[in-house]
């Protein structure tokens, strides 16, 4: 029953303090909420100061879980050996026949008994496999992304590219790489190595300039109808905002109203490009 003598107003620092404590113990965990909770902070930290208090402590906490979760859902998949075992008794005890019933009882239970191992262990046999065949793949793609410097995305070398099509490309490529719910180690490494051999890496642009600059092709290639959140999800929800209204600027005024970002935000393209793909990662739990 509610708290009638509770005065709900001027409360926002004792709920922003629970909401904390919250993301904080999920974060804690390598469960599917642990790692949706610190994939959310992450990416909804984004254009927003986090040196201090509350805010730099989530900051913390979500990027260990990030990278904790990542090297858990990577480790080396063991496939377990396993053979069919005697059929022992059921019940631990010496067997006794008394009659034909009970013989019969016995037998069922242990046949079952034996069926249910037998599918346990070949459960963990096909998912060790699934996850052996998964990691080959991520590390075959990632290497192949990381040499050829080819966007699938956009069609071309990401040298070639200006460096807004570089930054959502590269992200949108390396999204596609990742087999796993969680990042990819050290994703941030991994897309500045993309970016770098366009010597785009490093020089800052307005949120704005990046969006609207976006080749409308590669705009409509990368972009999520998905986009219900988009204080935690604000490139995406400015993508969405500027293709809708086919390119130019007038996308903004909108967004600022609903994200509380200034489309004036300066960011380097590495830092769009690891904002962007921590969004997809999200979105890809949010769908699931």
């Amino acid at each position: 029953m509610a708290d009638t003598t509770y005065v709900s107003e001027d409360d926002a620092l004792e709920l922003s303090a629970l909401a904390a404590g919250a993301l904080a113990s999920l974060m804690t965990t390598n469960s599917r909420k642990g790692e949706t909770a610190a994939a959310s902070v992450r990416a909804g930290l984004f254009g927003r100061s986090s040196s201090k208090g509350m805010t730099q402590d989530l900051r913390r906490l979500a990027d260990a879980a990030i990278q904790r979760i990542s090297e858990e859902d990577r480790k080396d998949a063991v496939v377990p050996t396993w053979a069919g075992k005697a059929i022992t008794d059921v019940t631990g005890k010496q067997a006794v026949v008394v009659d034909l019933s009970t013989t019969h009882t016995l037998v069922l239970d242990a046949a079952q008994a034996t069926i249910n191992s037998v599918k346990a262990q070949f459960q963990k046999f096909t998912d060790a496999l699934s996850k052996m065949s998964s990691l080959q793949k991520e590390s075959s793609d990632l290497a192949y992304l990381l040499v050829s410097q080819y966007s699938f995305v956009a069609g071309k070398v990401i040298s070639s590219m200006s460096a807004s099509d570089a930054a959502f490309c590269s992200s949108r490529d390396l999204f596609n790489a990742t087999q796993f719910t969680s990042t990819l180690p050290a994703f941030e490494a991994s897309l500045a190595m993309l970016l770098r051999p366009a010597k785009l890496s490093k020089k800052a642009v307005t949120l704005s300039q990046a969006v609207s600059g976006l080749d409308g092709e590669i705009r409509q290639a990368i972009i999520s109808n998905s986009v219900v959140f988009p204080k935690i999800l604000p490139l995406h929800f400015a993508v969405l905002k500027c293709q809708e209204v086919s390119g130019g600027e007038t996308w903004a005024p909108a967004f600022e109203t609903v994200t509380g970002l200034k489309s004036s935000l300066s960011q380097t393209p590495e830092e769009l490009a690891a904002q962007f793909y921590l969004e997809s990662i999200l979105i890809w739990h949010l769908e699931g």
